[in-house]
């Protein structure tokens, strides 16, 4: 049972490392990129909550839950945790720090969506502007040729 929570320690790790690179490629990514890799934070988030819940049952079903638990949520010293679970709490101690490395990282990459949101928000307004200024250009086209008609009949005369 130990080395089944052990692997999927490990496993986790994984994915938070695999989330980590997502993260720093969305700091650089261009603006088409983004939603991709987005999507695919989003399926390591789904492997990740997976296999909390595997840990977890096994942790429940362990005869050790609450050293487990202690372990996991790092209210033990590594020294007190007996050698069995030693392993185990090095494993959670390294979810942890992966963690915080990610959370640290998720404010950078906040920043940076938002900074595309504005960029993206500023390209619009442009567009809006050039719309309006073309429009205003067409209708003062129009006016210029029905005024040059007019000025045309008014030499006639």
């Amino acid at each position: 049972m130990m080395n089944s929570i052990l692997n999927h320690i490990n496993e986790k790790r994984a994915h938070l490392i695999g989330y980590e690179t997502f993260s720093y490629q969305l700091l650089n990514c261009d603006l088409d990129e983004v939603n991709n890799i987005l999507d695919q934070r989003e399926l390591i988030i789904k492997s990740i909550n997976h296999v909390d819940e595997l840990i977890n049952q096994m942790m429940d079903q362990s005869e050790y839950k609450n050293q487990l638990y202690l372990c996991k949520n790092k209210t033990v010293d590594r020294f007190e945790a007996n050698d069995e679970l030693k392993e185990i709490y090095n494993g959670f101690e390294s979810v942890h720090d992966s963690l915080m490395s990610i959370q640290k990282l998720e404010i950078k990459v906040i920043e940076r969506l938002n900074h595309l949101k504005e960029e993206l928000h500023n390209n619009l307004v442009q567009v809006e502007n050039v719309s309006k200024i073309k429009k205003y250009f067409e209708t003062y086209e129009t006016e210029m040729q029905d005024m040059t008609q007019m000025m045309r009949k008014s030499t006639k005369i």
